[in-house]
């Protein structure tokens, strides 16, 4: 009955887009306007991290580094279920418009807001 009620809870959890970049890089800097537009967007039902690659003490890059660090590209993006496994990457510039329809892959779009969901 407790991994159950475990398992449900893990279900429960809200998906994860992260974006991997660092100060020094040009294309990240660049994106860093699409990305807040972002946030703004989809906060709420989605967590949404933002991980500096020259912060390896951070709490942020201790827990999502094994992501970034299979390609290390940067800017990149990554978006995770609620039990956190990897389900889409795109290393690059991405545009807001990418950002949103990727979004949407992943977590279906109901009534404007995105709806993260178990796979």
């Amino acid at each position: 009955m407790l991994e159950l009620l475990f398992l449900s809870a893990l279900s429960q959890r809200p998906g994860t887009v992260v974006l991997f970049s660092g100060p020094w890089c040009g294309a990240c800097v660049a994106m860093e306007p699409v990305w807040k537009r972002f946030v703004a967007e989809y906060r709420g039902p989605l967590r949404l991290v933002y991980v500096n690659v020259d912060q390896p003490e951070s709490e942020s890059y201790r827990h999502y580094a094994p992501f970034w660090e299979a390609d290390r590209q940067m800017p990149q993006v990554c978006w995770l279920d609620g039990r956190g496994r990897l389900r889409q990457r795109q290393p690059g510039l991405v545009t807001l418009e990418q950002l949103r329809r990727r979004s949407g892959q992943v977590w279906p779009v109901q009534n404007g807001k995105a709806t993260p969901q178990d796979f």
